[in-house]
């Protein structure tokens, strides 16, 4: 499998939000080998990730892929 592009995005979120997913992160990094930092914005893309995923919303992703290259 190729590793695909990452592109920048942004998105607002509650103030509460961003402190949850901060405290995840924390959380995050004491987990890994080395107390290797986790970044928020790591953190998003994996939950937005497996969101996709389980949603079956990938399938889209390369149906759209294809269409823009063409």
């Amino acid at each position: 499998m190729l590793k695909e592009k990452i592109i920048p995005t942004m998105i607002g979120l509650p103030k509460s939000y961003r402190n949850i997913l901060r405290k995840m992160a924390l959380e995050e990094s004491l987990k890994t080998p080395k107390g290797q930092n986790v970044s928020v914005s790591w953190l998003v893309r994996k939950i937005i990730g497996n969101y996709l995923k389980n949603n079956k919303l990938e399938e889209r992703v390369e149906e759209e892929d294809y269409v823009e290259d063409l």
